[in-house]
């Protein structure tokens, strides 16, 4: 703890601040130009607040404040912004607004996205084969 002393970034991010930022961050995400997490971070660099975010922001915010069970107090607000931001590419490409090449692959790479799907089975699996024989 003695280094994030006199460490005025650290210092900045209070709960009520840190709340605020992630209500700005979705209201940010919400507008349909927002396809990536860089966009929301460039968005939000050029806004009122004067801060400046990086990509490392957000994982540090959802590290430091914690519920009594260890979870991300604000991770449900982080998965409402990712679902925002991957509605928007849908709808960009649904439009015309973005080509769907480049839809699929912000959603392949950021959104969990596959176009190949795993079918395999797990667990155990009884297979009687039976002949029928011609008399």
């Amino acid at each position: 703890m003695s280094k994030m002393q006199g460490n005025k970034n650290a210092e900045k991010w209070s709960k009520d601040v840190t709340s605020e930022f992630w209500e700005l961050s979705l209201a940010t995400a919400e507008t349909k130009t927002i396809y990536t997490w860089i966009a929301l971070q460039d968005k939000i660099n050029e806004s009122e607040w004067h801060i400046k975010v990086n990509h490392g922001t957000w994982s540090y915010l959802l590290d430091k404040f914690k519920d009594d069970e260890g979870k991300s107090v604000f991770e449900g607000i982080k998965k409402a912004i990712h679902k925002r931001i991957e509605h928007n590419i849908t709808m960009a490409a649904l439009e015309g607004k973005i080509h769907a090449t480049v839809a699929i692959a912000l959603l392949n790479n950021h959104h969990d996205w596959s176009q190949k799907h795993d079918n395999r089975q797990t667990g155990e699996i009884n297979i009687k084969i039976t002949k029928k024989v011609k008399k």
